[in-house]
């Protein structure tokens, strides 16, 4: 197979992929910081997508790998869910 043919059948259509958010997107619907929405996520509290995008320098000339974070809209929903506190709210 080539690579310009389409990997679907033709005549059917994949499932969308849903876009990702932004840690400045997550910190707007959570009402805190990117910092805060960082640190959930470097921590695992908050599944995020991260992927290498570069190496930059630092200050202190080490070099250091860049990496790009999102959300998937479902993980922030079940964050939401899973840390509802008072008003009868179950855990």
């Amino acid at each position: 197979m080539r690579r310009d043919e389409p990997t679907v059948p033709p005549g059917t259509a994949s499932p969308p992929i849903p876009p990702l958010l932004r840690a400045s997107d997550v910190a707007d619907v959570l009402l805190t910081t990117e910092s805060n929405v960082y640190i959930l996520a470097k921590k695992g509290v908050l599944l995020s997508v991260r992927f290498k995008t570069g190496i930059v320098k630092k200050k202190d000339s080490k070099m250091k790998d860049r990496e790009t974070v999102r959300f998937r809209r479902e993980d922030v929903e079940r964050f939401i869910v899973e840390h509802l506190h008072g008003n009868g709210a179950k855990r």
